[in-house]
């Protein structure tokens, strides 16, 4: 508001009675930017058919992954131990598509008056978007120890909107902000620059996720202790590599700054806010 004084904006919470009105008000006015906090956003669905679309390739996506670590399994512990895998994870992915199902059922079922993409959106911009880091890994992430088994459905939600935009767009209009881009993982920046720019992911052949973490994880065996007692040899992260090329990769979607260059601009721009005590080691604010 304080760069565009004259911008048309319209604050949503989509709640109570005013959710009506403010649907309403969204779709027949040309606003410059709608804002709408990341709570109240998963209850603007996209409609049953464009959830519908979105959903085939996820499953694709899915069952190749399964596809692919089984045979890694097959190679290198043999087919008994690969096929016990590939039941576990049938089992998982089985769980995962009936979820990502349900939300559309769900979507059916609600009274909703508008959807998503109906509201003539052209453009995203997700403020916190370490938020929805969190969607569909692949089983190889999970039993590294470094993707969700079960996703979040806030992340997975913002995943399908970014998509919808990209296919109207060409690949562009959605953007994030975030203070905390890696917290644990390389993996949480694959699936932030899975959000805002696939196309970059893409163009180094590393959109799917198993790619990304054989190029750049580092796993070997390691001995893991399990509930009962016994031990378990497993692959294990033990390190990333190629770390260069990544935040040259990195480099080309996200404008990284650091603690001293937010505390120059706002003490250069004192209109914009004031500056603030540093973050721990090693946080990067974006």
């Amino acid at each position: 508001v304080q760069l565009f004084p004259d911008a048309k904006t319209l604050a949503i919470e989509l709640a109570g009675d005013r959710r009506a009105e403010e649907l309403a008000r969204a779709q027949l006015y040309d606003w410059d930017a709608i804002f709408i906090p990341d709570h109240a956003f998963k209850r603007l669905p996209l409609s049953p058919d464009a959830q519908r679309k979105r959903l085939q390739p996820r499953k694709r996506e899915f069952e190749q992954a399964i596809s692919s670590e089984v045979a890694r399994v097959r190679r290198e512990a043999g087919s008994k131990e690969a096929k016990r895998l590939q039941k576990r994870l049938a089992k998982r992915f089985a769980k995962i598509e009936s979820t990502l199902e349900n939300q559309i059922e769900e979507t059916e079922r609600d009274d909703v008056d508008i959807y998503f993409d109906e509201l003539g959106v052209d453009a995203l911009f997700f403020d916190e978007a370490h938020l929805f880091k969190n969607a569909l890994g692949t089983p190889k992430g999970a039993e590294l120890g470094i993707a969700k088994t079960q996703p979040s459905q806030r992340a997975e939600d913002a995943l399908q909107k970014s998509r919808w935009i990209h296919e109207q767009t060409g690949g562009h209009n959605v953007w994030i902000l975030t203070a905390t881009p890696v917290q644990n993982s390389p993996i949480e920046v694959w699936h932030m620059l899975n959000l805002c720019a696939p196309n970059l992911l893409k163009k180094y052949e590393i959109e799917y996720l198993d790619n990304f973490i054989d190029l750049f994880v580092r796993s070997a065996p390691e001995d893991r202790r399990k509930v009962s007692g016994d031990y378990k040899r497993e692959q294990a992260v033990v390190g990333y590599r190629n770390l260069p090329e990544m935040r040259r990769i990195i480099d080309e979607a996200l404008d990284v700054k650091s603690y001293d260059q937010l505390q120059q601009f706002y003490e250069e721009n004192p209109g914009f806010g004031q500056p603030f005590s540093r973050p721990a080691d090693n946080t990067i604010v974006e």
